[in-house]
């Protein structure tokens, strides 16, 4: 008798502990959805997500994480041009290391890159940036999204980046506003820049503009190197040659935090620092930049023909991918630069 009473109880217990489950699966659903409906629409500076949960799965062959020299300075419509390698640039303002980790981890979910790029400005950020709420509500409600909030977020931004209605109750609280109804309503569509952000503006660097280095801590960059090293464990187990860059820059960072990279990567990843390269990629100092830091379409098309060898060199095998839709993007490209 009292077997089958403990049976009875245990069963009692799977079951309102598939209930209790079921019901919070359900809150997740639900505020999965609901957030979907309050973020703004977003198809550029970063954060795709939603556009490269469009792209066909395992069809990049590289992909390049990081922050907005990232997804400013990589043309991944040029890269197919002049290799037939197909690539998409995952990453976000001011992205944190800790946030791009989070990052690989997703994407990671439906690509499966053989080379994966990182530019390595982020090792110098503070451990938190303006930008925490962009780049983690804009990720698909998952793990690695909760994990990202709680982890790799500010205290103050946690619950606005687990529930974006929170942070932008403007748009819902709203919602029946006929301007905000059209801005929820936008559909998105296959991204015809792979991820790049088309900068045309034109900013001359010369001797006026400020070049003063930016100080930066040892101790967030030695944060930052412990990440970085659970980056790279996360590539070899996703089978991807992990490439570590910094990007050229007018106004470069300190040279001793290039050196900082070169040391401290040495039998972790491939390191090329292309600000000593900046006279060999023929960058015009009057035409080529949108900022300081940013390459426009004009500098950021000749670095990325200059990544070619780089890219090259690896040798990787060419994925089966849709060649109609790459050849969409090389003509939008030029319909860009007019």
């Amino acid at each position: 008798m009292q077997t089958i009473l403990r049976c009875d109880t245990l069963l009692k217990i799977i079951r309102e502990a598939i209930l209790i489950s079921a019901f919070f699966l359900a809150i997740i659903y639900a505020v999965n959805i609901f957030s979907e409906k309050t973020l703004p629409y977003r198809d550029g500076y970063g954060c795709l997500w939603r556009q490269y949960l469009l792209e066909e799965k395992n069809t990049a062959d590289i992909m390049f994480f990081g922050s907005s020299l990232a997804y400013c300075n990589a043309v991944p419509s040029v890269i197919y041009d002049e290799t037939g390698y197909s690539s998409f640039v995952m990453a976000g303002p001011q992205l944190t290391i800790k946030q791009t980790y989070y990052y690989m981890k997703e994407a990671f979910k439906t690509q499966s890159p053989k080379l994966v790029f990182l530019e390595t400005s982020a090792m110098f950020f503070s451990e938190f940036t303006d930008y925490t709420r962009i780049n983690i509500s804009y990720m698909p409600y998952s793990e690695n999204r909760v994990m990202a909030s709680l982890f790799a977020a500010e205290g103050a931004e946690r619950l606005g980046c687990l529930f974006p209605p929170y942070n932008y109750h403007e748009l819902w609280a709203d919602y029946f506003n006929e301007k905000k109804k059209e801005e929820l309503k936008k559909e998105y569509k296959i991204d015809l820049l792979a991820g790049y952000t088309f900068l045309k503006d034109t900013v001359a660097q010369d001797k006026n503009r400020d070049r003063s280095l930016t100080d930066y801590s040892k101790k967030t960059y030695d944060g930052n190197l412990k990440t970085l090293i659970k980056i790279a464990d996360l590539c070899e187990k996703n089978e991807a040659q992990l490439i570590l860059y910094s990007t050229p820059m007018y106004k470069p960072l300190n040279p001793e935090y290039y050196q900082y990279l070169e040391r401290d990567t040495k039998g972790l990843a491939a390191y090329y620092n292309f600000n000593d390269e900046k006279d060999k990629i023929g960058f015009d100092m009057e035409n080529d930049f949108y900022d300081i830091f940013h390459l426009n379409y004009r500098g950021a098309i000749k670095f990325s023909k200059y990544l070619i060898p780089v890219i090259e060199r690896y040798n990787i095998e060419k994925r089966s991918h849709d060649t109609k839709l790459w050849q969409e993007r090389a003509d939008y490209l030029r319909q860009r630069m007019g």
